[in-house]
């Protein structure tokens, strides 16, 4: 039974080593492609990082299932900041945050550790970071997300540059499977 776990173990490790490298790659890519004014990115490239993502949220999900600890949290976490939040931005008229905002609510509600909700929020949503740590600060505080309005209807809070999104998306993602 430990040789069995050992291998599923190492077969893990070799997934996330190349999801790891795969965003490297793809992150010289765009690098390079910033250097020279341009953006070639595929949606195959899109599809691969897709894939990974969602594989390492499961692999994930079935430690935490299983009570198998990941790292020491004590170690790694010290003063109890290994506590997680849920997005709560997987539909409109949170926080005061409407479609008129053009921000991203295809989110699935996925949890993060304090310091990764506001990449989160950056990368994914697309926010501007002060709006982003204002909307952590909101939740960590335990705010009420359908009566609390941190966001005025004609405020801006999107990051309007495609480029700086794509590339931050991709940087996102490797931190993530860095952890």
């Amino acid at each position: 039974m430990y040789d069995k776990e050992q291998q599923e173990i190492r077969k893990q490790l070799e997934f996330f080593e190349n999801a790891n490298d795969l965003l490297k790659d793809k992150q010289k890519q765009l690098t390079k492609c910033k250097q020279e004014n341009q953006c070639f990115i595929t949606q195959h490239d899109f599809e691969q990082i897709k894939f990974y993502t969602i594989e390492i949220k499961k692999i994930l999900s079935e430690k935490q299932k299983t009570n198998v600890p990941i790292s020491s949290s004590s170690d790694v976490f010290p003063d109890n900041s290994s506590k997680t939040y849920s997005c709560p931005l997987i539909r409109p008229n949170i926080f005061g945050i409407k479609p008129e905002h053009n921000i991203r609510f295809d989110c699935d509600g996925s949890t993060y550790l304090k310091y990764n909700l506001s990449k989160h929020f950056e990368y994914f949503h697309r926010m501007l970071p002060e709006c982003a740590l204002r909307l952590k600060e909101a939740i960590i505080n335990g705010q009420s997300p359908d009566q609390t309005i941190l966001f005025s209807d004609n405020e801006i809070i999107l990051v309007n540059n495609n480029f700086l999104f794509y590339f931050s998306k991709i940087f996102f993602l490797e931190s993530r499977i860095s952890y």
